[in-house]
């Protein structure tokens, strides 16, 4: 049973760290996305490019850029969320790691493995490296050691 519980534990612990980092990096992204997404600060060679881009539509270069603004804010929410909702789970994962319930640890790690598959993008950057940690490593650790007599 210690050996279970020390893995959990540890499960618990990589999950709210790297969801922890995940939010850290993505509040870096947005900030950086908002800088670039500045029209009067725009270089001429991505205005010329969005011109073009829009060349034929009613869309002005300003709607298009606050379109992607608010869709990048949406993005932003969803995996502040998401990610928060890792960091209690792990936390409460640490307070549960003791009991002899496997059901929490199977039904969160099925739950965040399902959404962490569904999520790879395939792209190698640190946001994807933590959520494939915290999305995908950790839940399937919970569901293996949680399954284990």
């Amino acid at each position: 049973m210690d050996k279970k519980k020390e893995l959990l534990k540890m499960a618990s612990i990589i999950m709210i760290v790297f969801a922890a980092a995940a939010i850290v990096i993505s509040v870096l992204n947005v900030y950086a996305g908002a800088q670039s997404l500045n029209v009067e600060t725009m270089d001429t060679e991505t205005r010329q490019m969005l011109e073009e881009s829009l060349q034929g539509t009613e869309t002005t270069i300003e709607e298009a850029v606050q379109t992607l603004a608010n869709t990048m804010y949406v993005v932003f929410i969803g995996t502040i969320f998401f990610n928060a909702v890792k960091i209690v789970v792990g936390v409460l994962g640490l307070k549960k790691c003791g009991t002899d319930n496997p059901k929490f640890f199977k039904g969160w790690g099925l739950f965040f493995l399902l959404i962490g598959i569904m999520s790879i993008s395939g792209g190698i950057n640190p946001l994807a490296i933590c959520n494939l940690i915290a999305g995908i490593i950790a839940p399937l650790f919970y569901v293996l050691v949680a399954s284990r007599r």
